[in-house]
């Protein structure tokens, strides 16, 4: 999920294993007995009857969703891995206007852009997904040398941390509630630059780019959960794709 800005531009990470909750045994072993009274009452056309037999003895045990607010139960639910945030302070309103602000999505070569002009520099940011390496890519291009100043970070709302991952990486990593102990699904996203002049540093959990020509960012995100078809989980702690 690609959002445009000038200031602060947000690239939602998602990650198909990043689901709360834990296995449990919702089964309600009487429920088949009611099966017929339910479909008698249907027949004669007391639906509403029907439906109070069905939320009381033919839905699962247990919290359930919890009103679609399962999150912290063991129903558990999807979310979000985290945001990949980048700031530009050189953006900031009163600086200069911003001018031919556009943003594309171009279904033909699967990329998403954003271009803008402002203080007579031209900017550009495209992102993809490779699909093979399972990585996310986002390559930022000026018109004029040395123009290209941001800071980026990782996070997620909660039970996160993110920490430098070398001169010019982070890792953000965590632990999904599981309803019980706390104890659930554990993931990792890991962020790295390389950058044609300029410099990039890491302070505390911030990337820094500093007047660069041109930079290139990868992401990429991995959990702990187990495959499609029951497959072996996948070794951790993990080392989402060296890049």
């Amino acid at each position: 999920m690609v959002f445009g800005g000038v200031v602060e531009q947000r690239i939602v990470l998602n990650e198909s294993g990043a689901w709360s909750g834990s296995p449990q045994d919702a089964d309600r072993p009487d429920a088949a007995q009611y099966l017929p009274e339910i479909q008698r009452l249907l027949l004669e056309g007391r639906n509403v009857d029907a439906e109070r037999l069905v939320n009381d003895h033919f839905t699962c045990e247990g919290p359930g969703s919890g009103g679609a607010k399962g999150k912290d139960l063991p129903f558990g639910c999807y979310q979000t891995l985290g945001n990949l945030r980048l700031a530009f302070p050189n953006g900031a309103e009163g600086d200069s206007a911003v001018r031919h602000y556009r943003r594309e999505l171009d279904l033909g070569r699967a990329i998403a852009s954003i271009s803008y002009q402002q203080g007579g520099v031209s900017f550009k940011r495209e992102a993809f997904v490779s699909a093979p390496d399972q990585t996310i890519i986002i390559r930022l291009t000026a018109s004029k040398p040395g123009a290209i100043t941001f800071d980026a970070r990782l996070d997620r709302p909660e039970r996160f941390e993110t920490v430098a991952d070398g001169p010019t990486g982070l890792l953000m990593t965590g632990q999904l509630n599981n309803g019980t102990d706390g104890k659930g699904v554990r993931y990792a996203a890991r962020l790295r630059e390389i950058n044609k002049g300029g410099r990039v540093s890491v302070q505390g959990n911030v990337l820094r780019a500093r007047s660069a020509d041109e930079v290139t960012l990868f992401a990429a995100t991995t959990t702990c959960s187990r495959n499609f078809a029951n497959s072996t989980p996948r070794d951790w702690p993990p080392a989402p794709r060296a890049i």
